[in-house]
């Protein structure tokens, strides 16, 4: 009876990894997609999303919450964000450029395969 109880413990354990496998393969292939078929900017997962907004019990509503949650190094910030953005855009180049080289290549490759076959 106990060999049967861990045999079922095991198998459900196997089937739990297994699906947790299939749903990472899954959540990379669709990441995959989004960044050959979305623009830049439209992937749900960029941004920042929405701004959270936490009440304190012990803080009175005469304007000191809102001053603890204003963004202070505003200019800073920004800056930041578009360094990181020209970053990421230069990196996405890169990658295109190297996709575009390997095409190349490999059309070069192609004809002179076929080039090699006629004779």
């Amino acid at each position: 009876m106990d060999d049967v109880g861990s045999h079922k413990a095991l198998h459900d354990q196997v089937n739990r990894l297994h699906m947790r496998s299939l749903i990472d393969s899954d959540k990379r292939e669709i990441r995959l997609l989004q960044e050959m078929y979305l623009p830049d900017g439209d992937m749900h997962s960029e941004g920042q999303g929405r701004m959270r907004r936490f009440r304190w019990a012990n803080i009175d509503d005469d304007g000191t919450q809102q001053d603890m949650f204003r963004d202070s190094d505003g200019e800073e910030k920004e800056e930041e964000e578009e360094e990181a953005e020209s970053k990421w855009r230069m990196e996405r180049i890169e990658r295109e450029k190297f996709l575009a080289e390997q095409k190349v290549i490999v059309l070069f490759l192609n004809n002179f395969l076929v080039i090699l076959s006629f004779n």
